[in-house]
């Protein structure tokens, strides 16, 4: 990029283009040669810029810097000289400055993914001591980006609307026991709530689910106000915007906030009101969106109208979420070929239980990939996949990215699941997955053999985990790959707890007794125990909450069960899938010695939370 109100210099450009030439041909100082030549007749950002990407390449770190110093001295927003200077110091581990060369980056020039997805990446989980506009620019145009994954980067953004200006009159916490309980002391009937009317919270809650009980106690307060203090015939257009948002967010979690007597009355009322056509407007609707589905509705179709209609996009938004994608996921689901029946008693009652709460719901791949060693394995084979309970499709799909020529078969009890993961590969262009309805318990039928099985936290919610293991091993080619992830018995004693709780206390597993549980939990469990489970993030998503205590199926295992079943089926044990952590753990008690189940089984004795999540296996047919 030229200085400002500078014209171009025909020596200048010719010696640049030289320099690109030497570039490509990878004769770098040649062309470090040619930008001196360019800089001489003209100094532009952009040669300053590509002399300190060469600098960077060859190492030449300092000098690199201040190539790129000079560039930005030139043009401040030449957002590629940003960019570099952010790499250069990642590379050296300051990851603050990388961070906050990402912000200038993306304010330079929002439209470069890259930048945005650096940024979540190094800053996502980066709580922040104090606000910056800048930085939270940067966050708002990453939550603007539709197929953009920001759900890691919740830590950072809990951390910049927490030290938002004004929202400390609002936000505010105490201790209750052993963790912190939200204040409500600052929810006055009056209250403004014009400090919640910013990009960062209204964006915020539209894409990312925040893993926090005092955040999530706070929504439910916000909630409730704008429901009974508010109401929809007072809401401005302030209130209808919050409240709007924030049916985004309670659909996204699947109404698991608990809803008083008072609410549920205000809320027949607002359902009356729109079956009787009776002065609809967007705030009636952004309300009732808060508590139940607009799809659900008599008549959505109106509704839909009337959102779309409106003139703030979070309204329209709001439209697309809860009415088309739902009412489309619907229709869907005849056009979803059946591969097997689906006869047994267990697998009927956990289809059953997926068809209500399809599960997990997301929005944006994750980039998960298969690690380097056993990618290899695949890579360049056209590999036949077999995705073994894929729910609503995420690691089916991601494994389809990962490997685009192979030809991915991924199966699930649910419909509805299925539905949305269709709309997921759709959305995402993704073609070499064939989603089919079935019971794993029926695939020994197949006469087809996979190079990869994939079955992720499946296997434990069968009948009989060991018949749909061997079922998945005859499936393999000689020496394919498996991946399976199963329920840890040392790992869940907090789940144990509560599932017994939920049977003494005789709660069903409907969304009314499991927000009831859940609301109960603090006076029937340890304060140890409560910890535990509000640190996992199915916590706080409806269909996960239940997924996590209330399924009507569950095994746990340990590590000799999990050999037991690989002998009785003559697979062999590659090694766990785990953290940098749990991989320190290992070697400081055995060396560079193999992973073997029964070192981990010691391992996790002296570690009992290590997989308090699951044993996530891989394994080698015969």
């Amino acid at each position: 990029m030229n200085t400002p109100a500078s014209k171009p210099d025909p020596k200048a450009d010719a010696a640049l283009q030289e320099a690109r030439q030497m570039f490509e041909k990878g004769r770098l100082d040649d062309a470090l040669r040619a930008l001196d030549v360019s800089i001489s007749h003209q100094p532009t950002a952009f040669a300053w810029r590509m002399k300190g990407f060469i600098y960077k390449q060859t190492g030449r770190t300092k000098e690199a810097v201040k190539a790129l110093e000079t560039s930005l001295e030139i043009n401040p927003q030449e957002h590629g000289s940003l960019s570099l200077l952010a790499e250069i110091h990642f590379a050296q581990n300051d990851i603050a400055k990388a961070i906050g060369f990402y912000v200038l980056a993306i304010g330079a020039d929002p439209s470069v993914r890259g930048y945005k997805n650096n940024f979540l990446l190094l800053g996502g989980r980066t709580p922040f001591v104090q606000y910056n506009p800048q930085t939270a620019a940067a966050l708002v145009a990453c939550l603007q980006t539709p197929d953009i994954e920001c759900g890691g980067a919740q830590i950072m953004w809990l951390s910049l609307f927490e030290r938002s200006p004004g929202v400390d009159k609002l936000y505010k916490s105490r201790m209750g026991g052993v963790a912190p309980v939200f204040d409500p002391s600052g929810f006055t009937p009056d209250v403004d709530l014009a400090a919640l009317d910013t990009p960062l919270f209204i964006e915020g809650l539209s894409r990312i689910a925040i893993h926090y009980p005092v955040f999530d106690q706070f929504l439910t307060h916000l909630r409730r106000h704008l429901l009974l203090n508010v109401g929809p015939d007072k809401a401005s257009t302030l209130h209808t915007r919050l409240a709007a948002a924030l049916g985004h967010y309670c659909f996204f979690t699947e109404y698991i906030f608990d809803i008083g007597a008072q609410e549920k009355a205000a809320v027949a009322e607002l359902h009356t009101r729109i079956k009787n056509n009776n002065n609809v407007t967007p705030a009636v609707l952004a309300l009732y969106s808060c508590y139940a589905p607009l799809a659900a509705l008599e008549a959505p179709t109106a509704a839909e109208h009337i959102l779309q209609t409106s003139t703030e996009t979070v309204l329209q938004s709001l439209a697309t979420v809860q009415i088309a994608e739902p009412l489309a996921l619907e229709a869907d689901k005849k056009n979803i070929a059946t591969l097997t029946p689906i006869d047994n008693d267990v697998s009927q009652k956990v289809r059953a239980q997926y068809e209500e709460f399809p599960y997990p719901r997301w929005k944006q791949l994750s980039g998960t990939k298969i690690d380097a060693d056993m990618a290899q394995r695949l890579a360049g084979k056209k590999a036949r996949i077999l995705v073994a309970g894929c729910g609503t499709g995420r690691e089916a799909l991601n494994a389809a990215a990962q490997f685009p020529d192979a030809e991915v078969l991924a199966v699930d009890l649910s419909l509805t699941s299925l539905a949305y993961a269709r709309s997921r590969a759709a959305l995402h262009g993704i073609k070499n997955v064939d989603f089919r309805h079935g019971d794993i318990l029926k695939l020994g039928a197949l006469s087809e053999r996979f190079d990869y099985i994939t079955s992720s936290g499946v296997l434990h919610h069968l009948g009989n985990p060991e018949e749909g293991f061997a079922v998945l091993a005859g499936l393999l080619k000689p020496q394919g790959l498996m991946r399976f992830a199963l329920y840890s018995e040392l790992g869940r004693k907090a789940v144990v707890a509560a599932r017994e709780a939920i049977q003494k206390g005789g709660y069903k597993d409907d969304a009314e007794d499991m927000r009831r549980f859940r609301n109960d939990i603090p006076k029937l469990l340890s304060g140890m125990e409560y910890l535990d489970l509000v640190s996992f993030g199915d916590f706080y998503h409806l269909s996960m909450f239940r997924d996590l205590l209330f399924h009507v199926q569950e095994h746990r295992f340990d590590p000799p069960r999990i050999q037991r079943a690989l002998d009785a089926n003559g697979m062999t044990f590659l090694r766990m899938d785990v953290d940098k952590n749990a991989e320190a753990l290992y070697r400081k008690a055995y060396g560079s010695a193999p992973h073997t189940l029964a070192n981990w089984y010691e391992v996790e004795k002296k570690n009992p939370a290590l997989f308090r999540t699951m044993y996530v296996v891989w394994a080698q047919g015969k």
